[in-house]
């Protein structure tokens, strides 16, 4: 899952979210790998995460639990 972040405060390093981004999906299921990036100028977090087919992805994606 690919997050832009929006406006952030001065001073605010995009990557100062990421762990409560990894933790978000870790409460869903067991996350892969996660990263920051800034692609045109804007920051982006990433968080790669298993998912058993593509409507399980879809739901963590949306924020639903195993079998939501």
């Amino acid at each position: 899952m690919t997050l832009g972040v929006g406006l952030l405060l001065p001073g605010v390093d995009p990557a100062a979210l990421l762990p409560a981004a990894a933790d978000a999906a870790r409460a869903l299921t067991k996350v892969e790998a996660q990263d920051v990036a800034v692609v045109a100028g804007e920051a982006r977090v990433v968080v790669r995460y298993l998912a058993g087919d593509d409507d399980g992805a879809a739901d963590r994606a949306a924020g639903g639990g195993p079998g939501a």
